[in-house]
């Protein structure tokens, strides 16, 4: 067909393809003028780095990043759901007075900085390294012996993100509304909560679940 044999052709010379983009720009020159005047407008330039950041949600996730945050200068303010305390699918209850933990029930720590955080924090211990953890089924136990570094929160997993909420400004009990609780002000977002409050944040991080992310 016509369009197999233009493919097949070799492309023309690099001479013809300059000549040719160098008369495509004289037949556009709107995006030379949007180029200069962005320029002049200093819009080519990079925005300033963020000095407050929001952070919805705080899980792990979002404590870690509010910790890093801090590490660089800049203020992060947590806003979470949990009635008691942050931690969200690491979180623990109460029951019949033990300790249960609501979701997560370990942590495989495969970064050295985590595993730094964990063995400082006093709040977890070394989990797996006994012989006790493996898997159990119809032929009998068979423990696992696979070297990786496994922790647990000595009173639950709850401990190890009251650890890491340590020195973070986390606001507790706060539903931040997906349908209006994030909004773009300009150059900056405001978090509004029930109640009518509103703050204001150079940037905002979203460190929730991925269904109240995605509504």
């Amino acid at each position: 067909s016509i369009f197999m044999e233009q493919l097949a052709r070799p492309p023309p010379p690099l001479a013809h393809r300059i000549d040719f983009q160098r008369r495509l720009g004289q037949a556009m020159p709107w995006r030379r003028v949007e180029k200069t005047r962005a320029a002049a407008e200093g819009k080519t330039s990079k925005p300033p780095a963020p000095r407050t950041v929001a952070i919805i949600g705080g899980g792990v996730a979002g404590l870690a990043c509010a910790r890093r945050l801090r590490s660089l200068g800049v203020k992060a303010t947590v806003f979470d759901t949990g009635k008691r305390e942050p931690g969200g699918r690491a979180s623990s209850r109460l029951w019949c007075g033990q300790v249960v933990d609501h979701a997560s029930q370990f942590v495989t720590c495969l970064d050295p900085e985590l595993s730094e955080v964990l063995a400082s924090s006093g709040a977890a211990r070394r989990f797996g390294t006994d012989g006790r953890f493996g898997r159990l089924s119809t032929e009998g136990f068979s423990a696992i012996d696979d070297q990786l570094e496994r922790w647990v929160g000595i009173q639950g997993m709850a401990g190890i993100v009251k650890a890491l909420a340590q020195g973070l400004e986390v606001h507790q009990d706060v539903w931040v509304p997906p349908s209006n609780g994030l909004q773009a002000a300009g150059g900056s977002w405001n978090v509004v909560v029930p109640r009518d409050q509103s703050y204001n944040f150079d940037a905002a991080v979203i460190a929730h679940n991925g269904k109240c992310a995605e509504r």
